[in-house]
Order: C-alpha cells, then structure tokens, then sequence
C-alpha cells in the first residue's frame, strides 16, 4: 500500500461548521441559564436571611462577590470557546455519538483529510468512504436534528420558576422583598433593613434653595403604639433627633416634621416601630449674589474724558449725564439670566464667555436707585439691592473780572486796560472772550476780544489787555467790560460788569501797559482790590468736589 492523502469535500465541512456553531450557541445558552438559576437561588436565601438577621453592608457586599464570581466560573470558559476556532475532527465525533449511521465514516474522512498525508491506504477505498458520506450529508440532513434546543432551555424554565417565586413573595407585606432586593443588589448603599413597619417618606432625595425649609412627611403602615422621628443632620455633624407630629388633615396616617433656614448640605432619615427609612440627600442650591460690578463709562464729548474702567462691589454708578455705561454682573453662581431694574424699567443682559458673567448698558441720566435680580443655572433666584446712579449734571461756567460794583478810572481815550480774570468749568472751557460796550459816549457796536485758552482748560486764570482806541471816547465816558465764558457742550455765563470812566483829554498819550494795568486796578480814593474776589478758591473747591472725588 502506498501513502495516499485526500482533500474534505466543501460540503462536509459546511455540515460540521454548522454543527460545532449550534453547540457552542447551545452551551453559552445552557451556562448563562444555570448562572440565572444559581443567582436566584443564592439572592432568594440571602434575601430570606437579611430579612431576619439584617446584614451589614460588608456581609451583603461579600455575598454579592461570591455571586458575581460563580457566575464567571460558570460562563467563561463557554464565553472563552465561542472565539475559538472550529475543531472539524471533534465535531465529527459528536455527530458520530448521535448519529449512528455514519457508521465511523464521517471520522475515517476527516482525520485522513486533516491527518499526516504520508500514511499508508487505499485511495480508491478513501475516495468511496469519502462519496458515502456525501450522499449522507445530502440528504438534507441538518444540524438541528441532532441538536434540539430543550435540554439548553432547562436550566432557564428552573429560573423561570425562581423568578415565579420571587414575584409571589413580593405581595408578602411582612416580608418587604422589594427593600430586600434592593439591599441585595446595592450592597454599598445606606438601604435600611427590612421590617414589619411600612414607611414612605417624602421629598426623600431633593434639591432645597438656599435658606428655605426643609418639610419631611412620612406616611406609615403597621406602626403600632410608637411614633415616628426625624434624624437629620448637616452632612459631616452629629445628627439630631426631631420628633414629627401627626397630621390629623390626612385621610392617611402621616406625620410631619419642619427644618428652617436651611443652609449646608444636608441627610436625613425617619425611624418608628421597628422601621428604619432610607438616608436621603438634601442638596443646598445656593442663591446666587453679586461679587463684582466691573463698569466701563464711555463718556460724553463734551466731557473729552477718555473711557474709563472701575471695579467695585457697592453698585455706585457715578458719571456725567450721557454717559453709556457697560456693566459687567459677576455672580457667585452661574447664571441663567439677570435683570437689572431701573426705576420702573427693566434692562434684560447678556450672556458672555463666562457662566457666572452677565452684561447690559445703561445710559446715566438722572439719579437713580437699582436692583438686580439674578436667577442660577440651577434655577435659585437671588436679588442684589441698594444699587445707586449718580448723575452728574454739566453745570455753566463760573467766571469774574476784578470789580467791587463801582466805576474804576481809565487815563486817555487810547488807553489800553488789562483786565484780571478768572473762569472755571467743570469738564473744560470751550471758549473765552472779553467783551466791551459803551454805555455812555459815542455811538459804536460792541466788541470782543478772544482770550486764548490754555493749560488746565478748567480753570483759567490771567489778565487780558483791551484796546479802547477803536471806540473813540471822550474824558467821561463809561464803558462796561464783561467776561464771557462758554463751555464744551455749549452753556455760557458772563461774569459781572467793570465798568471804567475815561479821564483826560482826547489826546493824551496812551500810558504804558504798567500803569495803565495800575490805573485799571484803582478806585477814587479807595485801595485796589484783589485780583481774584474773596472766597473764590473755596467755592470753585465746593462746585467740583464730586467730579475731582471720580477723576
């Protein structure tokens, strides 16, 4: 005999491939149905047990590791083989053991097939053998028919019943085995035991707004003579104990209990008879306050004051009428929204990039008072109050010349006079002129003399020299000079007149710009007065003292 070696034929090992799948899909079935049985059955006796005895979270805990690792040994190395490759040689014996008429034919096949190819035989005897299987796995024959799916299923119709059983001690009252399965299947969580006394407690789990009440009401079943108390504490304290009265308005048996004001988290719990409720979470919502007023004034022109940025937490607002103010609301929670409410009117913000930043803008415009309103992301309202704006009004010019209210004495109908003067605005002077007119003496239009303006625009001091010469006037004659002084957004004031009489001929030589600055400051007999009026340092000091406190 020589070595003869042969190639399986597809359909075989189509047939085998199908059958080794079903077995493996057969057996993870039948293992995941005997890990649920094992489950049930071990969660029905723990429950049973913790039922009278009340195990502690460790114990429960160890019990549910135990469970957890049966059911791995029980699964994996099922789960392991439904990756491995198809073994063609092993799933021909299976189907040999339950098939008899392949007669070892279907294995004589496959192992020559899949065997070394120099051992001795037959080919013409292989090639037979290997046509008589064909013709066997043409017959329709399926897979199935030697794999039904009942004995995989059993193991499910036994927890099918366990779970029967579960749903029929569940209507036991006495029992609690919906706590019980709660307790088995969280064992780390604070779940009180099981007793004959019912409790329901709401909120149970809540979220309380900063400073309100907290109101636990208990409804209670099979309570018997004793009554019911409430064990609450804020989180990380010892707790305590408050007794809850009953409320006689309900149709059920339920007590009450009340805790103000609310301010830290907070857990609580209700005991009576031999019942212990759940621990629950009460959750603070802070209210949301104001931290910071971060205000940027853009200011009107006629100020020309560059903008300008202040932080505060007072809610001050303080700056010229027109002023566009860009507030910035700092939180110390995030927001929702804010509204800020002026008088009777309301400026909704906006949002920006931060969650706890809102913005609006206000154009200041009388004084006023303001409020903030702020709602949280998570819904709590809190309100900021005592808000102020300030509006400070542009006022007109102040300006003097030197005069005491009587007729001062100018030499020659040439002369010329030097005025002292001095001017001041609050935001800046925008114009300054002298202005002369003839009240007695020669018919002729009035005249202005501009006064450049310089340095500190608010305020000017200095003397202006005035030429007389184009009034033509003769010894005797009275003119007026006035000081008048425009600001930057347009109001003006003029100062109070000094009013010079013209001594000398007509043709007297004009006196030099000394004495003539001397003769301008003299009085008939009296003593020449100060440059600038008495007290005039003090009250330009008083009308500025709000606008120099921001600037």
């Amino acid at each position: 005999m020589t070595a003869v070696a042969i190639h399986l034929p597809l359909p075989i090992v189509t047939y085998l491939t199908r059958y080794a799948r079903r077995r493996r899909a057969q057996r993870l079935v039948r293992r995941c149905g005997l890990a649920v049985f094992f489950t049930l059955s071990w969660a029905l006796a723990w429950c049973l047990l913790d039922r009278e005895l009340g195990f502690a979270r460790w114990i429960r805990g160890a019990a549910g590791a135990i469970n957890i690792g049966m059911v791995l040994l029980i699964v994996a190395p099922v789960a392991r083989r439904m990756v491995m490759k198809t073994n063609l040689l092993a799933a021909a014996d299976e189907v040999e053991r339950r098939d008899r008429r392949f007669a070892e034919r279907l294995r004589t096949v496959v192992s020559r097939a899949l065997g070394p190819a120099n051992l001795p035989g037959s080919s013409t005897l292989l090639g037979a053998l290997s046509e008589e299987v064909l013709d066997e796995v043409a017959r329709q024959r399926r897979p199935g028919e030697l794999l039904p799916w009942g004995p995989a299923l059993r193991p499910w119709t036994a927890g099918a019943m366990l779970a029967g059983i579960f749903a029929a001690l569940a209507l036991v009252p006495v029992l609690d085995m919906p706590r019980l399965m709660r307790r088995y299947a969280m064992p780390l969580r604070d779940i009180a035991p099981a007793a004959t006394t019912r409790l329901f407690v709401t909120p149970g789990d809540v979220d309380l707004p900063q400073g309100q009440t907290l109101r636990v009401r208990a409804s209670v079943q099979r309570l018997g003579a004793s009554s019911l108390t409430l064990h609450v504490r804020p989180r990380g304290q010892d707790w305590t104990e408050i007794p809850m009265t009953l409320d006689t308005g309900e149709s059920a048996v339920a007590y009450e209990a009340r805790m103000p004001n609310v301010t830290r988290e907070t857990e609580y719990y209700v005991t009576g008879g031999d019942a212990r409720s759940d621990r629950f979470q009460v959750r603070v919502l802070r209210r949301p306050a104001v931290v910071m007023f971060h205000v940027t004034y853009a200011y009107p022109p006629y100020t020309a004051l560059a903008a300008k940025t202040i932080d505060g937490s007072d809610g001050l607002l303080e700056a010229p009428v027109g002023t566009e103010a860009t507030i910035a609301i700092r939180a110390s929670e995030p927001l929702a929204a804010a509204r800020i409410v002026v008088g009777g009117s309301v400026v909704e913000t906006t949002a920006t990039s931060r969650p706890d930043v809102r913005e609006a803008k206000i154009t200041v415009d009388a004084d006023r008072a303001f409020l903030v309103r702020l709602t949280s992301a998570a819904g709590v309202t809190g309100a900021f109050r005592g808000g102020r704006i300030h509006a400070l009004r542009d006022r007109p010019p102040v300006v003097f010349v030197q005069s005491e209210g009587k007729p001062t004495t100018a030499a020659g109908a040439t002369a010329r006079v030097a005025v002292a003067y001095a001017a001041s605005d609050d935001f800046g002077i925008g114009r300054l002129d002298a202005e002369v007119r003839v009240v007695s003496g020669p018919s002729s239009p009035d005249r202005a003399t501009p006064i450049a303006i310089g340095g500190d625009a608010r305020e000017q001091r200095g003397a202006v020299v005035i030429d007389l010469a184009p009034f033509h006037l003769q010894e005797g004659d009275q003119v007026e000079i006035k000081l008048r002084a425009e600001d930057r957004a347009g109001q003006f004031a003029q100062s109070e007149p000094l009013r010079l009489v013209i001594a000398g001929g007509a043709n007297s030589a004009a006196p030099p710009p000394a004495a003539t600055a001397a003769a301008a400051t003299r009085s008939a007999g009296d003593e020449a007065p100060p440059l600038i009026p008495t007290g005039y340092d003090d009250a330009i000091r008083a009308y500025f003292e709000t606008i120099g406190r921001r600037r």
